[in-house]
């Protein structure tokens, strides 16, 4: 038996695929690094993952890292996630997107529908 994709299954397999790259990708991952770079500069600490690189590498890694572990990566994080919410991801469509990527999918340009 042969195994194949949800979307190759169902002709509105298509449909879901879209939907959830549209609508769910972008928010999951800005949270998921969000979340990543919150844990790592915030509750498992800086001086903790300096102390293990040094115990790794022989050196301590430079200001930079630790200013980018705890501030800076956090900021750009959660600031690209606002600009995103304002952006409104979630904005309604002339037509589901779908049917507006179908109109640009490779198998309608190739002749096989």
């Amino acid at each position: 038996m042969k195994r194949s994709s949800y979307c190759h299954r169902v002709q509105g397999g298509i449909y879901w695929v879209v939907l959830l790259d549209h609508y769910v990708s972008y928010w999951s991952l800005l949270v998921i690094g969000l979340l990543t770079c919150v844990c790592v500069g915030w509750v498992y600490t800086v001086p903790a993952i300096s102390t293990n690189i040094r115990a790794m590498l022989g050196s301590e890694p430079g200001w930079f890292w630790k200013v980018c572990w705890k501030f800076l990566s956090p900021i750009i994080l959660l600031v690209s996630t606002r600009i995103l919410k304002r952006q409104k991801m979630c904005k309604t469509f002339d037509s589901s997107p779908a049917e507006q990527s179908l109109h640009d999918c490779s198998f309608r340009t190739h002749g096989i529908q």
